[in-house]
């Protein structure tokens, strides 16, 4: 099976400019007959003497508050000099309904290219795709030739 039939690839964050406050306001993931979540952090430049992480957050209502709902050893250090680096964090059978990703940024610049979500392990139905992906293709051993 391919990759693409069994996951859901949300776009839960697009691009934060420059900045040092904290990136708290992400789409909430409904994990509802799903197995599991990947996130994917993207950044781009990040200022020497940044400090900046990432976590998760997760409440059985769809607002989780980051800093407050936080799971527990989700957080991930960014380092200054980790720029245009992915950072991911992989999120099986929650406790919760619903999963936020986060940014913590603080005394320096770091710029956020996206925050991706991946839902795998679908428990019931097809897979659908979401609003966020305006396309999806499917090849199965194609040929050498014009794309």
């Amino acid at each position: 099976m391919q990759l693409t039939q069994a996951v859901k690839t949300v776009l839960a964050k697009t691009t934060v400019a420059a900045g040092a406050t904290d990136i708290t306001d992400a789409t909430a993931i409904d994990m509802a007959n799903w197995e599991g979540c990947r996130f994917i952090f993207s950044f781009g430049a990040i200022t020497s003497g940044a400090v900046t992480s990432v976590a998760v957050a997760s409440l059985d209502t769809s607002s989780p508050t980051p800093g407050t709902d936080d799971l527990v050893g989700s957080s991930v250090t960014v380092g200054d000099t980790d720029d245009n680096k992915l950072f991911i964090i992989d999120v099986f059978q929650p406790r919760l309904r619903y999963l936020r990703p986060f940014v913590k940024r603080a005394t320096q610049n770091a710029v956020l290219n996206s925050i991706i979500a991946e839902l795998y392990g679908p428990r019931v139905g097809a897979v659908t795709k979401d609003a966020t992906v305006v396309s999806q293709e499917l090849h199965i051993s194609p040929a050498n030739g014009v794309a």
